[in-house]
């Protein structure tokens, strides 16, 4: 009988135990999933950077192929008049939303 009573006695205490394990890592599991979608939301901006800046790249390659081969000063304007438009429409298109009304605040 005493041995009966040690016995779950001890077993209701491994119990105890493993709850207290079993809440702990749900915790920690909770905490690491958290951490992984933050991971994930960052590879996605990193990855969204690249490609913008991979295609920024390939304009300023055309760009100063297209300055190379203008044949006079007035092609050569014309040609950063086109730059100066299309950064300034990729600059307003890039503002994070209420940008605008921040600003006449």
């Amino acid at each position: 009988m005493i041995k009966a009573v040690i016995t779950a006695v001890l077993l209701f205490v491994a119990l105890v135990f493993s709850v207290r394990r079993c809440k702990k890592l749900r915790a920690e599991i909770k905490s690491l999933k958290s951490e992984v979608e933050a991971q994930k939301r960052n590879t996605a901006y990193i990855f969204r950077h690249a490609s913008e800046l991979a295609r920024i790249d390939g304009d300023r390659i055309k760009i100063e192929k297209e300055i190379h081969d203008a044949k006079n000063d007035e092609e050569i304007i014309s040609v950063i008049n086109a730059l100066a438009s299309a950064n300034n429409g990729r600059v307003r298109d890039d503002k994070p939303a209420g940008a605008d009304t921040a600003a006449k605040a």
